[in-house]
């Protein structure tokens, strides 16, 4: 998992590098364009195993299709919660949801399928995907964009959101942990204000004494008994 994690981590350096330079998409393009982009490579044994990446993308909806002798097929809502994989394999539906970050000894069938996804999507995609990786009219530019949206939501637990502002899929993992941190604190801020409740209204000392229970008589009515019979 190490070596992955370092390379999913050297992607996202160099595209924040790139992009001071203006040509590139940005996070908000990314998450909000609908592409479909089909990569056909020779493969093995001479060219006789033919493999076949498709990735189609409809706004926060990410689905990677890869056929090479049996088809697989993940979908990945970037915008839902919680964060999972619904996978088909072999003609099997099933889904993996994110329990924590993928790191450690400790590996989970989340992680093993997160792990399978990126390596196919850069193996089959990223390499032999033509056209430049800034522009998102290129296969180059989809797969991309579609790589970098996954990462963020499977590898940094970032939900997207097509009605806010997104973070920066380019940046390094610390900084867009650190302001994803920062909003998660103020929008619960804000939930306890809306459920904070309504001061107490203070009670005069008159209010705090002891009322008489109704079954029981004053003190002022009670009338001792008649002692003209004794």
């Amino acid at each position: 998992m190490s070596w992955f994690k370092y390379s999913f981590n050297i992607l996202l350096i160099y595209g924040f590098s790139l992009s001071a330079y203006g040509n590139k998409f940005d996070s908000k393009t990314c998450l909000n364009d609908t592409f479909s982009t089909r990569i056909a490579n020779e493969g093995k044994y001479f060219g006789l195993l033919k493999s076949e990446l498709v990735v189609s993308k409809k706004e926060c909806e990410v689905e990677v299709m890869f056929k090479e002798v049996l088809e697989t097929t993940w979908k990945v809502d970037v915008c839902r919660e919680p964060i999972h994989i619904k996978l088909t394999s072999k003609g099997t539906p099933s889904v993996h949801k994110r329990v924590n970050k993928c790191s450690g000894s400790k590996s989970t069938e989340f992680c093993e399928e997160w792990n399978e996804l990126a390596t196919t999507m850069q193996d089959y995609g990223l390499i032999y995907a033509e056209g430049e990786r800034e522009k998102l009219k290129t296969a180059h530019g989809q797969v991309y964009c579609s790589f970098l949206l996954l990462g963020r939501y499977l590898e940094d637990g970032y939900v997207f959101s097509k009605y806010e502002e997104p973070l920066n899929i380019y940046g390094d993992f610390a900084k867009v942990k650190a302001e994803f941190e920062r909003i998660q604190s103020l929008k619960k801020i804000e939930q306890m204000k809306a459920l904070k409740p309504e001061p107490l209204v203070e009670k005069n000392e008159d209010s705090l004494m002891e009322e008489p229970s109704v079954d029981e008589p004053l003190i002022e009515d009670y009338t001792p008994p008649s002692t003209e019979s004794f």
